[in-house]
């Protein structure tokens, strides 16, 4: 995700010669030791896997999380209910004296061979 965002809609390998509007308020992108986007209003979007710096959520802090792809997790031995209770409560409190957004997405494909529940009762 953090390439096609990278590429797509900051396009920062060509952002002098092209700029594009959203550019103008990325101040730097880094990529070690997880790949991050400062914007100039101190905002950032940061980009970590839940099996390489899960340990890490636990001392992160933020106004959203986006899980994706959250029916490939156990697959890689990460434990989904554990994982949204780290990262509500990392999700809650103030910053600058205004409270924290609190949205947590998660996304998730269908398997085109799985059941529905409507079709499993059936």
């Amino acid at each position: 995700m953090y390439d096609a965002i990278r590429q797509e809609l900051v396009d920062w390998e060509n952002r002098e010669d092209h700029p594009r509007y959203v550019a103008q308020m990325v101040v730097k992108m880094v990529e070690k030791p997880y790949p991050k986007i400062l914007f100039y209003n101190g905002s950032t979007i940061e980009f970590m896997s839940a099996d390489e710096q899960g340990q890490k959520i636990l001392s992160w802090s933020g106004d959203m999380a986006v899980i994706d792809e959250a029916g490939k997790l156990s697959e890689l031995g990460v434990d989904l209910d554990e994982l949204l209770v780290n990262l509500g409560s990392r999700l809650r409190g103030q910053v600058g004296g205004r409270k924290r957004l609190g949205k947590l997405i998660v996304m998730g494909t269908a398997d085109a061979g799985s059941k529905t529940p409507t079709s499993a009762a059936s």
